[in-house]
């Protein structure tokens, strides 16, 4: 019998690619929505259980068409993972407007936009899980996060939403927040010096930054089955980052 169908956006590298591979690995068929599908990106090439489509999650039709398609194709959609998001710097005080502007339109907007369409498939079928990859910023401020912060901080906003309209058709929704994790993005990060890795891994209790598949396993465990009684909640997988109030 076929596996079960997940939508994971942004899923051509970092957690994305590490969360389709631990989906496909656990015996589910996985449609991978992204911009783009380079040279560098470490999606799984099954073409029997993975499906590729370019997608522009800040277009809503965009949207529609290739969810449209994945239920088309796989016949079903029983999972949605929200991961794909930007990041842009820019204070409150000289605020970038434009900036501030495309990160809630790609991280918020676009993944509301994937929720109403995936949702839609969950309610016609009376079942369904939403994972949307919120992020330890939705918590805590730091200098020139705000667009980011405030982006993670309204989907988290809208996951307990859902989770509440949802409930009673047979969906869940739940928010999963990485701490500093050793994607491509944050690499680059460390190795500009944009981030001190140093004081970072000073910050975690566990002493260090984490990999992407550790929070791909979180994933998985939220939109599966073994989850069937969690909704509306946020599970931060930061190593202890938000336990640590720095005062010993």
């Amino acid at each position: 019998m076929p596996g079960k169908v997940a939508i994971i956006t942004g899923g051509a590298k970092g957690i994305g690619a590490a969360t389709a591979e631990e989906f496909v690995r656990s015996g589910w068929r996985v449609a991978i929505l992204d911009l783009a599908f380079d040279g560098q990106s470490n999606v799984p090439r099954d073409e029997s259980r993975v499906l590729l489509l370019k997608t522009d999650i800040c277009d809503e039709e965009s949207v529609h068409q290739s969810i449209k398609q994945v239920a088309e194709h796989f016949g079903q959609v029983d999972a949605l993972v929200n991961n794909a998001g930007i990041q842009s710097w820019s204070t409150v005080e000289n605020m970038d407007v434009d900036v501030w502007r495309k990160v809630m339109e790609t991280n918020f907007m676009g993944s509301l936009y994937c929720m109403s369409a995936a949702g839609k498939y969950m309610v016609g079928q009376g079942s369904g899980s939403i994972v949307n990859v919120l992020s330890i910023m939705a918590e805590r401020g730091a200098p020139k996060r705000g667009p980011y912060s405030a982006s993670k901080a309204a989907l988290q906003a809208v996951t307990r939403t859902a989770a509440i309209e949802w409930g009673k058709k047979g969906i869940r929704v739940n928010g999963v927040g990485p701490g500093y994790i050793e994607t491509p993005l944050m690499t680059e990060y460390f190795e500009s010096g944009r981030v001190n890795k140093r004081a970072i891994e000073g910050a975690v209790p566990m002493g260090r930054v984490g990999k992407p598949e550790e929070i791909a396993k979180v994933i998985l465990f939220l939109a599966s089955d073994d989850s069937s009684y969690v909704t509306g909640q946020m599970v931060f997988v930061d190593g202890g980052f938000l336990s640590n109030s720095g005062v010993e």
